[in-house]
């Protein structure tokens, strides 16, 4: 089990007393098979793969900041349009400002046409 699992999630929540009839390790044994049969429960190699990616990126980024290296600016990453998800966005005067490539040209009149 995990850190996290022993001390935050419901495996933990187990009422620890000590019988003579070994109540609590019965009760610790019934959770465990309760969660472990779980219809939430993933078979390891459901997810194995996506949580060692996960784990190693969350390393790599401790690595890095660690260093005391910049933190990289979002805006490196920023995402920019291309030229007709930008064309979406422009006045019918700023359509004809922009040097379209010949395949455009159909789409280009069609969009004027449509919005003058």
């Amino acid at each position: 089990m995990t850190l996290a699992a022993l001390t935050t999630n419901q495996e933990w929540n187990s009422r620890v007393v000590t019988t003579d009839r070994g109540e609590c390790a019965a009760e610790a044994i019934a959770e465990f098979d309760k969660l472990w049969n779980s219809e939430h429960t993933k078979a390891l190699e459901d997810f194995i793969e996506i949580y060692e990616t996960k784990y190693r990126l969350v390393k790599e980024q401790r690595r890095i900041a660690a260093q005391n290296q910049p933190i990289v600016s979002l805006d490196q990453y920023w995402l920019q349009p291309n030229r007709m998800q930008a064309a979406k966005w422009l006045s019918i005067e700023e359509l004809e400002g922009v040097d379209w490539l010949p395949a455009d040209f159909g789409l280009v009149e069609e969009i004027k046409r449509k919005y003058e």
